[in-house]
């Protein structure tokens, strides 16, 4: 599995096309979820989705194409973020042995 999301509020089902039997939505909303190495994503994502008027009664929907974005941490920023955190327990546990 590459990504394991939810979409975290409100999403989007817009008709851009209806030719016959056949519609396309435009969908689009933002996830959280984890990815195939277990680090903790967030972004958004607009997809294209064709159906006809029988599978649109059933749930069913056929995605043509479209895109992610991901929001993820630089290195540097979680690597500066984890030294504060050292120091800030390093400080604590230096003035729990002074004391």
């Amino acid at each position: 599995m590459i990504l394991n999301a939810s979409f975290t509020g409100p999403v989007f089902w817009i008709p851009v096309e209806s030719t016959g039997q056949t519609i396309i939505f435009q969908l689009a909303g933002r996830f959280a979820g984890t990815d195939f190495t277990g680090r903790f994503v967030r972004g958004g994502v607009v997809e294209f989705v064709g159906v006809t008027k029988s599978q649109l009664a059933m749930g069913i929907g056929h995605v043509l194409g479209g895109h992610g974005h991901f929001v993820l941490p630089e290195p540097a920023t979680s690597t500066l973020i984890g030294i504060g955190l050292i120091g800030i327990a390093l400080t604590i546990r230096r003035k729990s042995l002074i004391a």
